[in-house]
C-alpha cells in the first residue's frame, strides 16, 4: 500500500463514516468499520497499519455507496443538490 493512508482517513472522517484502528503488540492491528451507536459494518485483523487503512477503504466503498468518500465530492454535492430539488 502506498503512503496514502492519511489521506484516505481524513476522507473517511471528512464523509462522517466512523472507523478505527487499534493494536495490542504482536497481535496485528484490529479494525472496525461503523461505532458503538450504529453499530459496526465490517472489522477484520490485519498484520500491518497499510493493510487495516486498506481493508477500512475498501469496507467503507463497499457499505457507504452514497457517501462523499465513495462518490467523490462533486459526485456526491451534485446528486444532494437534485434531492433537495426535487423534494
Amino acid at each position: 500500500m502506498s503512503e496514502r493512508w492519511p489521506e484516505i482517513l481524513q476522507r473517511m472522517y471528512d464523509s462522517e463514516i466512523n472507523f478505527r484502528i487499534s493494536t495490542f503488540w504482536d497481535s496485528g492491528f484490529y479494525w472496525q468499520l461503523g461505532d458503538e451507536s450504529n453499530g459496526f459494518k465490517a472489522e477484520g485483523n490485519t498484520f500491518t497499519f497499510g493493510e487495516a487503512v486498506e481493508s477500512l477503504e475498501l469496507a467503507a466503498h463497499q457499505h457507504y455507496q452514497e457517501s462523499s468518500f465513495h462518490l467523490g465530492r462533486e459526485e456526491w454535492a451534485k446528486r444532494n443538490k437534485e434531492l433537495n430539488v426535487q423534494q
